[in-house]
């Protein structure tokens, strides 16, 4: 305090203090003084933060409590308070335990016929020890202290508001099952639905709703889900100032909702306003801020996700930067930390594909191992820290073709579908990425099974709900390509047939003008050459042969306007093969020849041919990624008709594949390159 206040409550509190220090401890009043003392030097240190104060506070209340009132809830709780304001500067797990231990004590001599007020007062701040805590069944009997709670009909609607705010918090944890969701938004719209006159509080019911809107969204995946949460969101930042405290928490929050809503649309246009939002945090000044470290790591994921989109390598450069910055700030073994360096290591391994720079995929994979060491516990967020770490080893495996790395991807692949449940929105992208791993590990080992299981699985993923479009699309193309593979090993021609009919729908889905369309075009070019090779079609001419075999045409497309779709990473390997028996089947042509003439004309601007090539050779070029710019080269052979080599193709899915047997677009891991960062919850005592 200063000035006018100072003269008047310091004085007075400190000729206060002195003269009760003075009594006789035998004296009646002695207890009561120094009660009402130690609560005064508290009330000040909440105004001045002066440490002194409190702890003077807290070594008077500690005799009161022990020596003269040991089971009064009143005295417990409000020493407990004393010692949480401590607990909130040194964070010491002795002092949390102490702060749940006297609220327990508390609440255990509040009895049926007492104060519901006290009684609400107590379960909330227990509550909230609780939530500080977390150990094993913290939430659940926190969920239920607040429920209780809510039940007083004693609380004004300031204090009822918090408390519904929280238990809707508590209620969607990142492991909450369906039901419990449900019951969070309901709370949180009771919580916005009381007419509250304090911003602050208004400010966190919002949010609440916000929240809990956005885990509702992971099992359940409505898009107006997600619209609502935004709406929720702006809502709660409208009633605070910039120098609220919590505005730099609840901004990145609304930058982490743009976020999901620009993959679920196709649009960079959410992208680009939260950029412009989180910049405003970024340049507000946050260096001594709690959430510094929250709010960098938040920036970096919008920076990474606006910079690919974008094309623009100096936003990843800085969403990097951004990154080490954050990760740097947290405390080493923290959960946030974990959640941190995972999400930078999706980061690190776009960056590596963006770059080619295979440290850069080094990198991805320390990060992503040193995330789970630090998420040990089963649960979601181990779950995407596997998922990532999975996905930067195999990019590693891609260029170094060590088999380890293609092994261990395997088992975090599986560890991650195996933690995720079914009705997550995220399990059939986690099914697509052990269907690509099991796709690699059938092109280096040749186990069918391993085919077949990731052909199942491919089947199986497109029958969830899927909030982001295109990836559908690539689930069809990754299938299609799963079959074929499996007809050129079985020569079952009802693989082959099932892979031009999904490669179709990869293709009709797809807007021409999207970067991976004519890879998909491709893609179904090559099954319909290779159902017509079967079908002994009539042979064509060299020009056309040699018009094929190159992929003279790129759609214009603009790039500051498309979709990227960067959320997988198709490399373009070749299939190798040994030696295999082709044998000819009798089946119909003339459909598939004019389809393929078709999608040829789309790609090349070229006119019918009669035959595809035959290309039995195999060609092990440069496998690229999905960021990287340039011109594709024609490069010279002696085996046969030329072939297409793609050397630093522009941005992912570029697969304008002659057709020719070693080229295709694979498929690629769907994973966001950086995971959902879920905000800090701050738990406040009353």
């Amino acid at each position: 305090m200063n000035g006018d206040d100072d003269d008047n409550f310091e004085p007075n509190l400190n000729d206060m203090r002195v003269a009760i220090d003075g009594l006789d401890r035998s004296d009646e009043d002695w207890p009561d003084l120094h009660w009402m003392v130690a609560n005064r030097l508290h009330d000040r240190y909440n105004e001045t933060r002066d440490y002194d104060d409190l702890e003077n506070a807290i070594r008077r209340a500690q005799l009161i409590v022990d020596d003269y009132h040991p089971n009064d809830p009143e005295y417990l709780t409000d020493f407990a308070l004393m010692v949480w304001s401590k607990f909130e500067v040194v964070r010491s797990d002795e002092l949390l335990a102490e702060c749940i231990h006297l609220w327990e004590r508390a609440l255990a001599h509040i009895y049926e016929d007492d104060d519901c007020f006290l009684r609400a007062h107590t379960q909330t701040n227990l509550a909230v020890g609780l939530m500080s805590r977390r150990a094993d069944g913290d939430e659940q009997r926190a969920a239920s202290l607040w429920k209780q709670a809510a039940t007083c009909d004693d609380l004004d609607v300031d204090v009822l508001a918090q408390v519904l705010a929280n238990l809707a918090e508590t209620l969607s944890l990142d492991d909450s099952p369906l039901a419990d969701l449900v019951d969070a938004v309901d709370n949180a719209r009771r919580a916005t639905s009381l007419p509250v006159e304090d911003r602050g509080v208004l400010a966190q019911a919002w949010m609440s709703l916000a929240n809990s809107l956005d885990r509702l969204h992971d099992l359940r995946p409505e898009p107006e889900l997600i619209v609502e949460a935004i709406s929720a969101s702006e809502r709660a930042l409208s009633y605070l100032d910039a120098d609220n405290d919590d505005w730099p928490r609840l901004t990145a929050n609304l930058c982490g909702l743009l976020r999901q809503r620009s993959r679920e649309a196709g649009s960079a246009q959410h992208l680009e306003r939260a950029w412009a939002l989180i910049q405003e945090v970024l340049d507000a000044g946050i260096d001594d801020h709690p959430d510094f470290a929250y709010v960098h790591i938040s920036a970096a994921s919008v920076a990474s996700d606006l910079g690919y989109e974008t094309v623009d390598k100096q936003l990843v450069r800085r969403s990097l930067d951004l990154y080490r910055t954050g990760t740097a700030a947290q405390e080493v073994t923290a959960e946030d930390a974990g959640i941190g360096l995972s999400t930078f290591s999706a980061a690190l391994r776009d960056a590596g594909e963006m770059f080619d720079d295979a440290g850069l995929l080094g990198d991805a994979v320390d990060a992503g191992e040193k995330a789970l060491r630090i998420l040990t516990k089963p649960g979601l967020r181990r779950a995407a820290a596997l998922t990532m770490t999975a996905n930067a080893l195999r990019s590693r495996f891609v260029v170094a073709r060590s088999l380890a790395d293609l092994d261990l991807a395997f088992n975090y692949t599986t560890q991650s579908l195996d933690s995720t449940p079914e009705e997550h929105r995220e399990y059939a992208a986690r099914q697509t990425n052990l269907a690509v791993i099991l796709s690699d590990n059938f092109d280096e080992r040749a186990v069918l099974a391993d085919l077949d299981r990731a052909i199942e699985l491919y089947r199986e993923a497109l029958t969830r709900p899927e909030p982001i479009g295109m990836r559908i699309c690539e689930r069809q193309n990754d299938l299609a390509l799963a079959l074929r593979a499996r007809f050129e090993s079985t020569l079952n021609i009802d693989d082959l047939e099932e892979a031009i009919t999904e490669s179709h729908k990869a293709v009709d889905a797809t807007d021409r003008q999207s970067l991976l369309w004519p890879g998909f075009a491709s893609n179904l070019g090559n099954a319909l050459a290779e159902d017509s090779k079967a079908s002994h079609a009539s042979p064509i001419s060299p020009t056309r042969s040699r018009c094929l075999s190159r992929l003279s045409y790129w759609p214009k497309v603009d790039r500051q306007n498309s979709r990227a779709t960067r959320r997988t990473s198709a490399f373009l390997s070749p299939r190798r093969r040994t030696t295999r028996h082709r044998r000819h089947c009798s089946m119909r042509a003339s459909n598939g020849w004019s389809l393929l003439s078709r999608y040829s004309r789309k790609i090349m601007g070229t006119g019918h041919f009669a035959k595809p090539i035959s290309q039995t050779c195999t060609f092990n070029g440069p496998r690229s990624g999905r960021s990287r710019g340039g011109h594709l080269l024609p490069p010279p052979t002696s085996r046969g008709p030329s072939m297409l080599l793609m050397r630093r193709l522009p941005l992912r899915g570029i697969a304008g594949l002659a057709f020719c047997r070693p080229w295709r677009i694979t498929p690629g891991l769907c994973a966001y390159c950086t995971a959902s960062i879920r905000p800090p919850q701050r738990w406040k005592t009353f």
